[in-house]
């Protein structure tokens, strides 16, 4: 996808409900969710299959992953991602037992089936979401 392309698309994020964010990419509606706290459970319960990244704003590995996941969501409709910011959710995040970020969570009927810490490719992301 050209970068151009991409920023474009990325510029048309906007604050919906709860903190989620939608990306418009034509006439789709694509789903990357901001959240807080409780509302995490309510993600993974209401969905088949939600990516959970776990990240930090000063984290460098985070923001390059966050980067892959976003172009992800735009290229795969499909994808439910929760994204949560282990700074503004500490009790969440120390709730799955890690200590290093990036974590991604894959939950699939709402049971989680794989865990990963640290920076993975692009094509490992996708992967996992469709382990």
């Amino acid at each position: 996808m050209c970068q151009d392309k991409f920023i474009k698309k990325i510029s048309k994020v906007f604050d919906f409900f709860y903190g989620f964010d939608r990306i418009l990419s034509g006439d789709e509606l694509l789903m990357l969710l901001h959240l807080e706290g409780n509302e995490l459970d309510k993600i993974i319960k209401a969905n088949e299959k939600v990516l959970v990244d776990f990240y930090a704003d000063w984290c460098m590995p985070c923001k390059m992953l966050g980067g892959y996941i976003e172009e992800l969501v735009l290229e795969h409709p499909e994808m439910m991602v929760a994204k949560v910011n282990v700074d503004n959710n500490q009790e969440t995040f120390e709730k799955y037992g890690e200590e290093s970020i990036p974590l991604l969570l894959m939950f699939k009927n709402g049971r989680l089936i794989k865990k990963i810490v640290g920076f993975i490719p692009k094509a490992n992301v996708w992967r996992l979401y469709n382990e």
